[in-house]
């Protein structure tokens, strides 16, 4: 049976970030988060998404992007919300909006207010409400910012 474990955030969140720690299995980050191995991971910057649901055991991680959302409709359709669990990153916005304007530069039309706006308006609807309560799903909010990715005891506002 395979683990489906969804890595998710805003832009420059560190998605990516996280993923390459477990796959290198950097910083304990595997058994911080009770991954399986094998593991492999699956999104824009790693295997492609629509390989995922092949995947026979262990591990399949997804970096989320809001261009990829219905494979978590797809995910939690899969079976029980214990065959899918989410991580959630969450930064602080000022952090994360720096980050976004050295990734995206120029190419970034938004303000710091619209990060936040995206996080209170969108995501937090998106897991929190829908995923969590409504699904079942189990969603890990976690602090980015920090090495070890502690777990934050409630969702917080940007």
């Amino acid at each position: 049976m395979t683990d489906f474990v969804s890595i998710c955030g805003l832009s420059s969140a560190g998605k990516k970030t996280l993923i390459r720690r477990v796959l290198e299995d950097r910083d304990g980050v595997r058994e911080r988060f009770s991954l399986r191995f094998p593991i492999r991971a699956f999104g824009r910057s790693f295997e492609p998404p629509e390989d995922m649901m092949r995947c026979a055991s262990g591990t399949a991680l997804f970096q989320w992007q809001w261009v990829h959302d219905r494979f978590l409709e797809e995910l939690c359709g899969l079976g029980p919300p214990h065959t899918h669990r989410v991580i959630a990153l969450w930064r602080p916005i000022d952090e994360q909006f720096r980050d976004v304007l050295r990734v995206y530069g120029e190419n970034w039309e938004g303000t710091r207010d619209d990060l936040a706006k995206q996080w209170n308006e969108r995501f937090v609807p998106r897991f929190r409400d829908r995923l969590e309560q409504a699904e079942g799903v189990r969603v890990d909010v976690v602090d980015a910012s920090v090495p070890g990715y502690p777990r934050l005891g409630s969702w917080p506002i940007a």
